[in-house]
């Protein structure tokens, strides 16, 4: 039986949920032949998040930046900005950026769904003069995402995707109607988005807004009897030709000139388009004018019904765009709009929130971004608490007032039948006190609450985070398993088990067997489970808590179960190695260390020496291939880990196609599908060349896939696409490539990709939720594997949220290649705050 719910697990908005449309093009991997100057929806997010960001950085460090010496950046990305303010602030070494950009990725990804969701419907991107509708949209957009942010428990996933959905609604604004034409070429609307009511009239209902474009093409000698013709008036390009007395256009609006088209330049108007829910009104005046169209080769209204052209400014190809000398100055007042909203001084999200909460919504500041501690506090635990306890005060303290330090800290202890309380703190003193407070007490028999606990700890934890969990005992809830992987895969959360034991019945009778939900929740997740004892779990909790610091990167894993020589690249921007070696017995006159030159290399630095974990450090002065020599007894099996630390690393998306545009992968990675990747390198300054994306099995012993990469182009720097089809197992990713001195890159970043045999499919996004109303949404569930029987949820977070959730069918069964459609029933109570964000 396979559970279907974890891509159910969804942040809702209760006044508005929406999701996004049309003005920009979405990304340049949709639209590679655009011209390279073009902004898309996504350049423009990007550059509007960094500009926001960098002028944060430039106000709160006036002694250290002048405007401009981070906005005036060019090129500019997440890595070079934050490498250029760390610089100046003496401390290079904190410019790791992959949290920030992971940020960013959120961000766009709400805007860029918003466009494809709502693709149809004309008041998401202000088209059909729906000027006073998009701004009410707009305007409960902001309070959902300032009531996102105001809990006590602030939903930064949701309010990032707010922030994209409020953006794809400002950047078609300024696309899709005459402000840049008629209004202003550099101003904002400055209005728009926070007041109600709009000191611009809009062009009324009945008044034409637009004349025909001039056509270049000469026009084609057809009768009269031809032009009244239906069949006569089919468009060379699919469409329909103009009406008669026009002439026709060449391939949609090639040859047309609409330098001269709008009609009113004192009114806000906007293009209809062919393919929305408002049609354009019919024009039956010989003058051939009437309302504008969106206009373009994508948009039928254009030539199907008078005046013919348009006014988008989508892009500098006219082909796209019959306003397409605007589409620059459009881009620049968006981006200009767009920073504002970040941060203008008196109403911008900045100044509305404040600073540390500006900083968690964007991953500034710390690389660890949060320390989460799941911790079994039954009588049995007291060796390992105290262990755990003085691993993690010396990492706070080691982390403590540096680049490294969390934003967050999340101490959940479980118990049975208690729970908590759960500490949640950006002070590491309290962290640490908290800590210290915790005693071993109770117990005698288990399973435990740790599904709880975790469950506890991921209410509060903010995005990207790693969970820790130590315990000596299986899951009394485990009937919470589904639940609780699908809260951690929504806040994209990788949970670790470090177990020193299991046990039925009472704790005296401990076992080395684990969980079944353990095994499956690490799985998902990307996660690992150590197996430990109570004198080893000091050490062991070094080793994996050492990996919440800054800058280190992880160069490969390796299962092994012969004697096994590993080849491990070392580039110039690497300070020494780091070696785990796991399994049933690891002296260290197993491992053999030769460096590039094939000389033997002494191990002096052992960190854990254990009976089933073996650590050391490496000094690598010397770059190349460095070389481990693993004696693996026969019938054993071994697996070793390599990291680093350097601040080479990298970020990944996968991207699906819908409609034709390449989006965020909108559920669980299905077996066999072709998807794009999407590779964001950080500090590519001193990278070479990036040639390759492989991915490995789950435990790192075989190649699964290896494609070549390239670059994306246009204004995107540090990014590079692979199409790929994804394995049929799980499986982890890695990146290859050059330094600039010739030395071959390899990273592989942590956490496995878990590939599923079932999708679901959502049919449509969820309108209004009003109070004491309800919404559906249907989604599909579709079977790619074999026969088999599925259980699909709802979590709705958090618990007490004043919404309730009914699901049509709850178990289901289908064979091979069947579908069944899902219809999912929300209802929100009375009482529920306007705003309220689950």
């Amino acid at each position: 039986m396979k559970n279907a719910m974890a891509v159910l697990c969804m942040c809702t908005l209760i006044t508005l949920i929406i999701s996004p449309a049309a003005c920009f093009l979405t990304n340049r991997i949709s639209y590679p032949d655009l011209p390279a100057e073009d902004y898309t929806l996504e350049d423009l997010t990007r550059e509007t998040i960094l500009q926001a960001v960098g002028k944060y950085l430039e106000d709160t460090n006036p002694s250290t930046h002048s405007p401009g010496d981070l906005t005036g950046l060019d090129p500019l990305s997440p890595s070079i900005l934050l490498k250029a303010h760390y610089t100046a602030l003496g401390i290079p070494d904190c410019a790791s950026s992959s949290n920030f950009e992971a940020a960013i990725n959120d961000i766009v990804a709400g805007n860029i769904n918003l466009a494809n969701d709502k693709a149809s419907e004309s008041v998401y991107h202000f088209n059909a003069e729906q000027i006073a509708q998009g701004n009410a949209r707009m305007i409960s957009i902001r309070t959902s995402l300032l009531a996102a942010l105001a809990s006590d428990m602030p939903m930064f996933s949701s309010a990032r995707t707010s922030i994209g959905q409020f953006l794809h609604m400002l950047q078609s604004f300024y696309s899709n109607t005459n402000w840049i034409e008629s209004i202003s070429m550099t101003e904002p609307y400055t209005e728009l988005g926070y007041n109600e009511i709009l000191s611009y009239p809009v062009n009324p209902p009945d008044e034409w807004a637009c004349r025909n474009c001039l056509s270049r093409a000469p026009r084609p000698r057809i009768s009269r009897d031809a032009e009244d013709s239906p069949a006569s008036r089919l468009h060379p390009a699919g469409g329909r030709l103009p009406l008669p007395g026009l002439s026709p256009v060449v391939s949609n609006d090639q040859g047309l000139i609409c330098s001269d088209n709008l009609r009113t330049t004192t009114l806000l108007t906007s293009g209809y388009r062919s393919d929305q829910d408002v049609n354009k009104p019919t024009t039956i005046t010989a003058s051939r004018e009437g309302k504008c169209s969106h206009g373009g080769k994508f948009d039928s209204s254009s030539w199907t019904h008078a005046p013919v052209g348009g006014i988008n400014k989508d892009s500098s190809d006219p082909n796209i765009s019959p306003h397409h000398t605007f589409h620059q100055d459009a881009a620049n007042v968006a981006i200009t709009a767009g920073v504002a909203f970040l941060n203008d001084q008196v109403r911008g999200l900045h100044s509305v929130i404040g600073n540390d909460k500006f900083e968690r919504l964007f991953n500034l500041g710390s690389e660890s971004n949060a320390l989460v501690l799941v911790i079994d506090d039954t009588g049995s635990m007291s060796q390992e608490i105290n262990a755990v306890i003085q691993s993690t005060i010396q990492l706070v303290n080691d982390l403590s007032n540096t680049c490294s330090a969390p934003s967050q800290y999340i101490i959940s202890p479980f118990n049975d039948p208690g729970v908590g309380p759960v500490t949640d703190t950006a002070d590491p003193a309290v962290a640490i006190a908290a800590l210290n407070a915790l005693r071993a007490h109770d117990g005698g028999d288990c399973p435990e609450l740790t599904m709880t606990g975790i469950e506890n700890a991921l209410n509060r934890v903010n995005y990207p985070s790693t969970v820790y969990v130590w315990t000596d005992a299986g899951d009394k809830d485990s009937d919470k398993g589904p639940a609780v992987t699908a809260l951690a895969m929504a806040k994209s959360a990788t949970i670790e088990f470090i177990l020193t034991g299991a046990c039925d019945g009472f704790r005296r009778r401990k076992k080395r067997a684990v969980s079944s939900s353990y095994t499956s929740l690490a799985e998902a997740t990307g996660g690992t489970i150590y197996k430990t004892n109570n004198a080893e779990v000091g050490a062991v909790s070094d080793i994996i808590l050492a990996n919440a610091k800054s800058g280190v990167s992880v160069l490969q894993r390796n299962n092994l179960n012969a004697n096994t020589f590993i080849s491990v690249p070392v580039d110039n921007t690497m300070q020494g190695l780091s070696v785990t070696v796991t399994g049933p017995s690891t002296p260290k006159n197993r491992i053999t260390v030769f460096d590039p030159s094939g000389i033997e290399v002494t191990i002096a630095r052992i960190v854990v020496d254990a009976d089933e974990t073996f650590s050391f450090l490496l000094d690598t002065g010397i770059t190349g291939s460095w070389t481990l020599k693993i004696d693996v007894p026969a019938g054993q099996e071994y697996s070793v880990d390599v990291s680093t630390r350097s601040f080479i690393e990298f970020s990944y998306q996968i991207l699906e196609q819908r409609s034709g545009v390449y989006i965020p992968l909108g559920g669980l990675p299905t077996a066999e599908s072709d998807v794009v990747f999407r590779i964001n390198v950080i500090i590519s300054e001193i990278v070479g060349s990036m040639d390759k994306l492989v991915l490995y099995n789950y435990d790192g012993s075989r190649v699964l896939t290896e494609v070549d990469l390239s670059a994306v182009g246009g204004r995107t720097v540090e990014s590079f696409v692979a199409n790929v089809t994804l394995p049929s197992e799980p499986f982890s990713v890695s990146i290859r490539g050059t330094d600039t001195d010739g030395n071959a890159i390899q990273r592989l970043r942590p956490g496995i990709v878990a590939v599923f045999n079932f999708k679901l499919e959502r049919n449509e996004t969820l309108g209004e939720l009003l109070q004491g109303g309800s919404e559906t949404l249907d989604v599909t569930l579709v079977n790619l594997g074999n026969s088999d029987t599925f259980i699909v949820g709802v979590s709705v977070l958090p618990e007490n949220a004043s919404i309730s959730v009914h699901i049509s069918s709850s178990i289901i069964s289908l064979a091979s290649l069947e579908a069944t459609p899902i219809v999912v029933t929300f209802t929100a109570d009375a009482s529920a705050t306007i705003g309220e964000v689950v």
